[in-house]
C-alpha cells in the first residue's frame, strides 16, 4: 500500500512523534511506501517528501503576529496546497493523521476528503472533544467544565494562561468540528480513551482499540537487580500537567529518602531545577536532560521505581509500558489509562490524585519491599510481551487500513492460503 502518514513534528518531541516513527519504520519494514507530511524545522529527520513540508511556525509568535498565526491555525493555505500536490504526485491508498492542529491546521482533512483519500485518525491528546489537547478530571479546565461549555476555556485562560489564545483556540475547535465528520476511522491507544470520548459525546467515525507497541531488549530485563537502596525516576516532558511540581514538593515535604531521578526536558525545566536549588535537594534529585530510547532504557536497568504523578489524562503513557518491558514496576496516580493497565498487568501500584502524604508512604513501603517489587516487574514484563507486541500492533492497524480502503488484509496470525486452481 502507499500510505500517507500525517505529523506536525517530523523530529523525536513526544509520545506522539515516537509512535509516527515508529509506525513509519514498521510500515516500510513490512514493504509498503509510506510517505510524510510535516512542517519545515532545523531538528526534523530527513525525508524525501520534505519540499512538500509546510514553513515553520512558532505559536509564541501569536504576540507579535496575531492576524498571521490565527489564520495559519484557522486554515493553513499552504498546508492545503502542499498537501494537495503531495497527493497528485504520490496517490495514497490511505491517510494516517496523527497531530495536525495548530501548526498544519485540520484543512488537511478536508484536503484528503476532497481527494477521496479515506482518513485514519490516532487519538493522541484529546484536541477532537474539547478546545485544548489537554484534559483534566476537575477545576476549572477540566471536563465537567468544558461540558457545561467550550466557551469556559476562554473565560479561565485554559491555553497558555493567555484570553488571546484561549480563543483562538475555542475558534480553531468550533471550526474544525465541522472537518472531524471526514475522519473514516478513529484508532484509540487504550479502551480508556476510547470509553471517555464516548462519554464526552463523540458522535463521529467508529473508535476501534489498538494499543502502541513497543521493543524493549531481553538484555535490559536480565540486568534487572534490585536493591533497597534504588533511586526513583521520572520519565517524561517537564510540563505542569505532568504532576511536576506535586512530585518534588513531596521529596522536599515529606523528607523521601530516596534519590530521585528525573529524565526529560521541557518548559518547566529552569524552575524545577530553581526548586531543587531553593530546597536543598541537590543531594536526593538529579536531571538528565533529555534521553534517546536506548540512553532511557539503560536509566530504566538502574532504577527501582518509575513514578507517573500526571495531574491530567493522558493518552497513552509510554515510559509506563517502556519501564514494565524492562521490568521496572511503577507508582501512578489513579486517573487515566496507567490505573487500567497497572490493575490487568499487575505491574505496579496507583495512589489518590493530590496525595502527597499517601504518595509518600507508598514511595517508602514499596521502596523497601525488593521481593514485592520484583514479583511487580515479572508480571508487567510477561503482560506487555503478551499485549504489546509488533506482531499485534501491525495486523490491527492494518485491519483498519483495510477497513477504510476496502482493500483485504490476511492477518500474519492466520496467514492467508490461496485456494488451488480447479
Amino acid at each position: 500500500m502507499n500510505i500517507l502518514q500525517i505529523n506536525k513534528f517530523f523530529y523525536l518531541r513526544g509520545g506522539a512523534e515516537r509512535h509516527y516513527f515508529d509506525v513509519i519504520d514498521l510500515l516500510e519494514e513490512k514493504g509498503h511506501t509510506v510517505i510524510h507530511f510535516s512542517m519545515q524545522d532545523s531538528r526534523n529527520r530527513p525525508s524525501p517528501y520534505s519540499t512538500y513540508f509546510v514553513s515553520h511556525l512558532e505559536l509564541g509568535d501569536i504576540q507579535k503576529t496575531p492576524l498571521t498565526v490565527a489564520g495559519r491555525i484557522l486554515y493553513s493555505r499552504e498546508a492545503a496546497r502542499k498537501l494537495s500536490a503531495l497527493i497528485d504526485k504520490t496517490k495514497p491508498d490511505v491517510a494516517h493523521v496523527h497531530l495536525a492542529y495548530y501548526h498544519l491546521s485540520h484543512a488537511v482533512l478536508r484536503v484528503l476528503h476532497n481527494k477521496k483519500i479515506p482518513i485514519v485518525y490516532t487519538i493522541h491528546d484529546w484536541k477532537l472533544i474539547c478546545p485544548h489537547y489537554i484534559l483534566y478530571p476537575e477545576g476549572a479546565c477540566g471536563e465537567k467544565s468544558y461540558a457545561g461549555s467550550v466557551f469556559n476555556a476562554i473565560r479561565y485562560r485554559c491555553f497558555k494562561n493567555s484570553f488571546l489564545a484561549s480563543t483562538l483556540a475555542v475558534a480553531e475547535y468550533l471550526l474544525s468540528k465541522r472537518w472531524y465528520r471526514y475522519i473514516d476511522a478513529l484508532i484509540a491507544p487504550s479502551q480508556f480513551v476510547k470509553d471517555k470520548f464516548e462519554s464526552l459525546g463523540w458522535h463521529g467515525a467508529p473508535i476501534t482499540v489498538v494499543p502502541h507497541f513497543v521493543e524493549i531488549p531481553n538484555c535490559a530485563r536480565a540486568a534487572r537487580l534490585f536493591k533497597t537502596d534504588d533511586t526513583v525516576l521520572f520519565a517524561g516532558r517537564l510540563a505542569p500537567e505532568k504532576g511536576l511540581r506535586f512530585l518534588l514538593s513531596a521529596w522536599a515535604k515529606q523528607n523521601i529518602p530516596y534519590r530521585l531521578r528525573i529524565a526529560g526536558s521541557g518548559p518547566l525545566e529552569i524552575e524545577l531545577k530553581e526548586f531543587v536549588r531553593k530546597h536543598g535537594l541537590k543531594d536526593r534529585v538529579e536531571f538528565l536532560g533529555f534521553l534517546g530510547k536506548q540512553e532511557l532504557i539503560k536509566v530504566m536497568v538502574q532504577a527501582g521505581l518509575l513514578v507517573i504523578p500526571s495531574e491530567f489524562y493522558e493518552a497513552f503513557a509510554y515510559s509506563v509500558i517502556e519501564s514494565s518491558a524492562a521490568g521496572l514496576p511503577v507508582l501512578s496516580s489513579n486517573i487515566g489509562p496507567t490505573p487500567e493497565y497497572l490493575k490487568k498487568s499487575g505491574g505496579g501500584w496507583v495512589y489518590p490524585l493530590g496525595d502527597q502524604k499517601g504518595f509518600s508512604r507508598q514511595i517508602n513501603t514499596i521502596m523497601g519491599d525488593v521481593e514485592g517489587r520484583k514479583k511487580a516487574a515479572q508480571k508487567g514484563a510477561e503482560f506487555v510481551k503478551q499485549s504489546f507486541s509488533k506482531a499485534k500492533f501491525y495486523d490491527r492497524l492494518m485491519k483498519v487500513y483495510g477497513r477504510v480502503s476496502k482493500q483485504t488484509y490476511y492477518s500474519s496470525e492466520r496467514p492467508h492460503v490461496a485456494k488451488p486452481s480447479a
